[in-house]
């Protein structure tokens, strides 16, 4: 089954098959014992399958990073004005990720993505965890005010 699976992936990639077919065929061809909404890297441990194709090498490997699209359109990827590939995560996030600070513009209108909480004022996103952490992650003190850290936690 797995030699089906990887003879169907070679040739996807060949005919040029979209990616998305691609993703859910190798889902299909990894080795049992990662979760289903885990990635198994090439070493056998597993990630959260958010973070493959994220531009990040998480494996340490690479192996998170293989089979993805190369132009931007990714689930997990933004495309910087200067044509850079940055992970969604380090959009709004406070540093300027691209270089030309275009994953920091209309951050104001831009969601958080998830486990992720925006300050009002600076409208950056930060990690939930990072709330009531005793660190002014926010620059206003807005993440330490133990009635936001409630409203977040119950949320």
């Amino acid at each position: 089954m797995k030699v089906l699976l990887t003879c169907l992936l070679v040739a996807f990639a060949v005919l040029g098959a979209d990616a998305k077919l691609k993703q859910k065929l190798a889902r299909a061809a990894r080795q049992a014992g990662c979760a289903d909404d885990e990635f198994q890297c090439a070493d056998g441990s597993c990630l959260p399958e958010d973070w493959t194709c994220d531009t990040d090498d998480d494996c340490g490997d690479g192996s998170d990073e293989q089979n993805c699209p190369t132009d931007c359109t990714g689930s997990h990827q933004f495309q910087c004005a200067n044509g850079d590939c940055i992970t969604n995560e380090f959009r709004c996030d406070g540093d300027d990720d691209c270089g030309d600070g275009s994953d920091e513009a209309n951050c104001d209108t831009f969601t958080c993505t998830t486990g992720e909480v925006k300050c009002p004022a600076a409208s950056i996103c930060i990690e939930e965890e990072w709330m009531c952490d005793g660190d002014d992650d926010c620059g206003d003190g807005w993440d330490e005010v133990q009635a936001n850290c409630d409203a977040v936690n119950t949320a």
